[in-house]
């Protein structure tokens, strides 16, 4: 059983309500049995299985969006860049809800490391797992793509970035943003400053 299956489903309610849409709830294998690049796969499949299902749905292609709470918001970035190389599908919009862009940088290392509420071991466990061990692959920008080139940023769709002001990611999250705007794509970015990582489910 999934940890967060009935949570994730009543908010994919909850949005589907508010857009008068439909909701595509990803449920992808989880590290450390299945390391990168499995959730990053099965996220891009999904997604390209959503959009091959449009006509059949009588939805509209030009608004199809994507998002994800932390890990989720990793992988909504990942799908974002590769889909923007493949040419094979395009989002009209990726909302990045406290995402973890950085992955390769020590977490002691990184800004204001002594007030982060989530341990360095911790996040250092997370990422060892994710990467099955192998750090090396923390440098892919599908794996942390605060890494992206500036090349690969270049005609991302619209993004909406959330931030928590008591969360590890803050920073990060300010600095994906930046850079996508830099690059050329439409940001929004909120950050609610008393609010802890995973305020918003």
């Amino acid at each position: 059983m999934r940890p967060h299956v009935e949570r994730d489903e009543i908010y994919s309610a909850k949005v589907a309500d508010a857009i008068e849409g439909i909701v595509v709830d990803v449920d992808y294998k989880l590290a450390p049995e299945y390391p990168f690049p499995t959730a990053f796969q099965e996220a891009y499949e999904v997604c390209r299985w959503t959009f091959s299902r449009l006509k059949k749905w009588d939805a509209d292609e030009n608004r199809v969006s994507m998002g994800g709470h932390s890990a989720g918001a990793n992988l909504t970035a990942a799908v974002a860049l590769k889909a923007n190389q493949t040419k094979e599908f395009r989002l009209c919009l990726q909302v990045l809800d406290y995402g973890a862009f950085d992955l390769a940088t020590d977490p002691d290392d990184k800004k204001d490391a002594a007030h982060n509420l989530i341990p360095s071991e911790r996040s250092r466990m997370f990422t060892e797992a994710y990467t099955d061990g192998d750090l090396t692959l923390a440098k892919n920008p599908y794996c942390s793509p605060l890494l992206a080139t500036d090349e690969m940023l270049k005609g991302l769709p619209e993004a909406l970035v959330v931030a928590a002001g008591h969360d590890n990611f803050r920073f990060e999250d300010f600095d994906y943003g930046v850079r996508m705007a830099a690059a050329g794509t439409r940001v929004t970015m909120k950050c609610f400053t008393q609010s802890n990582h995973g305020f918003l489910v």
